[in-house]
């Protein structure tokens, strides 16, 4: 027997490691949710008395919602980078269509695919389309589409292409993609993310990003402005009662799997909507709280407690979050922190939001005078928020989606603007309370100036 015993450790000393490779990898899965166009406001799981959502409050009594959250960019390209890499766009880099995320960026997808997760995007957007950068991490990135946003006639297939460096061929490009397949329904998107669950090993985790239209706005062929934001109001609850049932198939495919109690599943919207009727048009260029407070909510059966959190927080918070839960150090200079403090009533910090858009600075809205002249020059805004206080800094600057631009007018500088609302008295915005507080807008003026600079001479760079 003791003769033997040397060929019987050798035996284990091959069979242990080849058995504990078959063995399945057990750490927690991602599932990130996002989506175009929600408002907090608008879920029933925020107070909102209207709506059917029972997927979406189900996954809120069940996890963390986030009160007051609030993103760096009005519109979607910019925000899902910032949610993607946890820094503000003014340090990404991606502040205007016409620019891509760069390489040397980091996003959550690249640094869990290094540590052997199934990564994978299913996204039903142009706005978020592989050429924009955010296919970064991912071995697989569905971004097929069928419909047109912007009142086309649609389905007519344009291949998606990036023209860094040549912001005129981008800009007539962008219109054209958008009036033909940039857009797929929520049903189509998840289709594609219940296929892909479907096709996922079982012996790795997975990180899988869902990117929805939701109720955000389309317009028609013919549609007015005015049109297509009523049309947008009248339809918004009934199409976020059918992004939740979307919702609701991809975790009922996740629960087959056997593994919802071990999935990190974050919920969050890109931008909101400005439902008023006011500047039906204007999407992304205005720092309102409607379109920069968004929904979150993080849900971990096996590994969280559920709760509510009422501190001020960012969606550049949710990557570094993220990446905690999961016992990751985050990698590189980041504008986020976790909220696994916050969830844990550790802190109870509101924290500082930082927010810009370029989009103002489009030519779209804008008319020409006979000499070429522009009637009115770009406007790049900032604000910097606190709980009780927002501060909005408009600088006229060139157009941002032309080589080229018109000069600033002689008159620019009367476009010049500062404003500073009392939160807490006035949630709608519309007293300028600057000179009763110069003190409050000088400090946060200084928060702005933590954030680079806009070159002059507009976006000419990919």
């Amino acid at each position: 027997m003791r003769r033997k015993l040397p060929w019987v450790v050798g035996a284990l000393v091959v069979l242990v490691p080849a058995a504990v490779l078959l063995l399945p990898d057990r750490r927690p899965n991602v599932l990130w949710i996002s989506i175009d166009g929600l408002r907090a406001d608008r879920l029933p799981a925020y107070g909102y008395h209207s709506g059917a959502t029972p997927i979406i409050e189900d996954l809120a009594r069940r996890g963390f919602v986030f009160e007051h959250v609030f993103a760096d960019a009005p519109w979607t390209t910019a925000s899902m980078a910032s949610a993607l890499t946890g820094r503000f766009s003014a340090r990404h880099g991606l502040r205007t269509p016409f620019r891509a995320l760069a390489d040397q960026e980091l996003t959550v997808a690249e640094i869990l695919a290094q540590r052997g997760y199934q990564t994978a995007a299913v996204v039903g957007a142009f706005p978020v389309d592989a050429v924009h950068g955010l296919k970064q991490g991912f071995a697989h990135y569905d971004d097929r589409y069928d419909s047109a946003i912007d009142g086309g006639g649609g389905r007519a297939y344009l291949p998606s292409e990036f023209h860094a460096g040549d912001v005129d061929r981008q800009r007539t490009y962008r219109i054209r993609k958008l009036r033909r397949d940039s857009y797929r329904a929520d049903a189509s998107v998840g289709d594609a993310a219940v296929g892909w669950l479907r096709r996922a090993s079982r012996m790795r985790p997975f990180f899988l990003w869902v990117h929805f239209f939701g109720p955000q706005r389309r317009a028609e062929r013919g549609a007015t402005p005015v049109r297509v934001r009523d049309d947008f109001v009248a339809a918004h609850d009934q199409r976020v009662s059918e992004l939740d049932a979307e919702i609701g198939r991809i975790l009922n495919e996740v629960r087959a799997r056997g593994e919802l109690d071990r999935t990190i599943v974050v919920l969050h919207a890109a931008a909101g909507d400005d439902l008023s009727p006011h500047r039906p048009t204007e999407l992304g260029r205005r720092l309102s709280d409607p379109v920069l407070r968004v929904p979150l909510v993080i849900a971990w059966p096996g590994g969280l407690p559920a709760g509510r959190v009422n501190s001020q927080v960012r969606v550049v918070d949710i990557a570094p979050t993220v990446l905690d839960l999961l016992g990751v150090a985050p990698a590189g200079d980041l504008d986020g922190r976790s909220l696994r403090p916050l969830m844990h009533g550790e802190e109870r910090e509101d924290r500082l939001v930082l927010a810009e858009t370029l989009l103002s600075a489009e030519a779209d809205l804008n008319f020409f005078r006979p000499d070429g002249s522009a009637a009115v020059p770009g406007v790049w805004r900032r604000a910097a928020r606190t709980p009780r206080w927002k501060y909005i800094a408009s600088e006229p600057i060139p157009f941002v989606n032309f080589s080229r631009p018109p000069p600033l007018p002689p008159d620019a500088a009367r476009h010049r603007r500062e404003e500073l609302y009392d939160l807490e008295a006035d949630p709608g915005e519309t007293r300028n309370v600057i000179a009763l507080h110069p003190d409050v807008a000088a400090t946060l003026r200084d928060h702005l100036r933590m954030l680079p600079n806009w070159p002059d001479g507009g976006a000419n760079g990919g």
